[in-house]
């Protein structure tokens, strides 16, 4: 599923981009992503910064306009575990950039910070950052912030700039961004940025997906619109086998990339014994749902046959009970695991790990249990 929602430079689980990564990946607007049924989200960063795919591109038109040096560059600031891709601008410095202003957005956010490398540094004096729009020449709105993280515990963290209403807020435009870093006296320990650059249309689309619950050592994000583990879906749609598994792997992957918007209530299903077929998921209801490490078990009534989906990874050895008879696990939506139910009251379903190594160790131990047996009771007649 990695595939579909990050590069390798990014976090296996969560999605988030890694310190040295180069891009990070979307769980803000990425169905594939929810198809895992993430319901919480861990890390030591602001998911509205991390998530906001105009960071780079901010710093890379930045750089783009002014021309980069030592003083003048991209870098990385971890600030407390919250690390973020910054603008460094070394004091005294001041940039423009001509942006984009999207439809809708209303405010726009910068996060400057001192670099942790100039925290508790007795030669530093601090740094007064200056964030300025306009709009063709005309005034829109100024910030200003000093820190002195050299000598203050309390400036050793990462900072907010609102800067706006713009004005004509339903519309796209072209505005200059202005950020100044002005030294307040030696600034040879001064080390500055601007990081998490962000538009409030973004910060929103995030706070309504991922809500903050805890945010101490670090932080964890419920996500308001996960799919549950467990589910009746809409439609399945076949994809018929044949001995090329790469060819096989390549037709999912295509069907699913064309079925992309619609794909949380799909099971894209690998069987040549599959029907292409619409269900009624809201004819039937899940109870008594349980999850343990070799075993899950549920029950359903429904008035209608269903396709049941567990976002649980499709592995051989997983077997399926429908009121104590057999049925079949097929591999959907690459990873996962679906299952044809007949319709009825109080189906009991068990989905139990019975692999062949485990049978084969069984009868084993039965065929050795048994030949130790006949031993025991040979060896006493020929007493």
């Amino acid at each position: 599923m990695k595939k579909f929602y990050a590069e390798p430079d990014a976090f296996r689980i969560t999605g988030i981009k890694e310190t040295n990564a180069t891009q990070s990946a979307d769980i803000l607007n990425n169905n594939f992503f929810d198809l895992m049924s993430v319901k919480y989200v861990l890390s030591y960063n602001q998911l509205e910064t991390l998530l906001n795919e105009n960071n780079d591109i901010f710093i890379n038109k930045i750089l783009k306009e002014n021309k980069p040096t030592q003083f003048l560059n991209r870098s990385i600031f971890s600030i407390n575990k919250d690390s973020k891709n910054v603008f460094f601008e070394h004091a005294p410095g001041g940039i423009k950039v001509t942006l984009k202003k999207p439809a809708k957005a209303e405010y726009f956010y910068v996060y400057p910070a001192m670099s942790q490398d100039s925290f508790g540094i007795a030669k530093g004096d601090g740094v007064r950052f200056i964030a300025k729009i306009n709009k063709q020449g005309t005034f829109i709105d100024e910030q200003e912030i000093t820190l002195n993280a050299a000598h203050k515990k309390e400036d050793q963290k990462w900072f907010t700039m609102k800067l706006g209403p713009f004005p004509d807020g339903g519309n796209s435009y072209d505005f200059t961004l202005e950020l100044i870093t002005d030294k307040i006296g030696d600034n040879a320990y001064d080390w500055s940025g601007w990081g998490g650059f962000l538009w409030d249309t973004d910060l929103n689309k995030t706070m309504d997906k991922y809500k903050l619950i805890y945010d101490k050592e670090m932080k964890i994000y419920e996500n308001k619109d996960y799919i549950p583990r467990l589910r009746f879906i809409d439609e399945t749609l076949c994809v018929k086998q044949n001995s090329d598994k790469e060819k096989n792997y390549d037709n999912v992957v295509t069907l699913m990339k064309s079925k992309e918007k619609d794909i949380r209530n799909l099971a894209i299903v690998e069987s040549n014994n599959c029907e292409n077929k619409k269900y009624n998921p809201l004819a039937g209801k899940i109870s008594n749902q349980k999850f343990e490490d070799q075993t899950v078990s549920f029950t359903y009534s429904s008035t209608e046959d269903q396709y049941g989906l567990l976002s649980d990874t499709y592995y051989s050895g997983w077997e399926i009970y429908v009121n104590g008879k057999k049925g079949i696990i097929d591999p959907v939506n690459l990873a996962f695991r679906g299952f044809k139910l007949p319709k009825g009251n109080n189906v009991k379903i068990r989905i139990i790990y019975e692999p062949w190594t485990v049978k084969i160790g069984l009868l084993v131990t039965l065929i050795t249990l048994g030949f130790s047996i006949y031993l025991v009771f040979n060896n006493k007649k020929l007493r």
